[in-house]
């Protein structure tokens, strides 16, 4: 597999070092292996489109955790901790999914 980094830009022009792909798979593979049949289903978003507006929105979302636990505190917070794990590993996923130019 190849590792593809990806940076977040801030509105500053800083850039942020985000997990990279080949981590995220490590994280979060035996989470995924865990999934019974019922539990998966079929995606019919924009992968690419979601992935983007996730990465790019890493750094504001981040700022909404007190507020989540304090609204829904049912809510698996680990979960919104890896959302940037999970929008890697969905990039990964949809790049080794779709053919690449050299192979048509």
């Amino acid at each position: 597999m190849e590792n593809t980094d990806i940076k977040a830009i801030n509105s500053d022009n800083s850039t942020v070092e985000l997990v990279d792909s080949l981590d995220a798979y490590e994280q979060i593979g035996p989470e995924l292996r865990a999934l019974g049949d019922d539990e998966v289903i079929p995606i019919n978003v924009d992968i690419m489109l979601t992935v983007t507006t996730v990465l790019g929105s890493i750094l504001e979302i981040r700022q909404l955790r007190a507020e989540l636990v304090e609204k829904l505190p049912s809510f698996d917070v680990q979960r919104f901790h890896r959302s940037e794990v999970y929008a890697r590993k969905d990039f990964q996923s949809f790049r080794e999914a779709t053919p690449s130019e050299k192979s048509t």
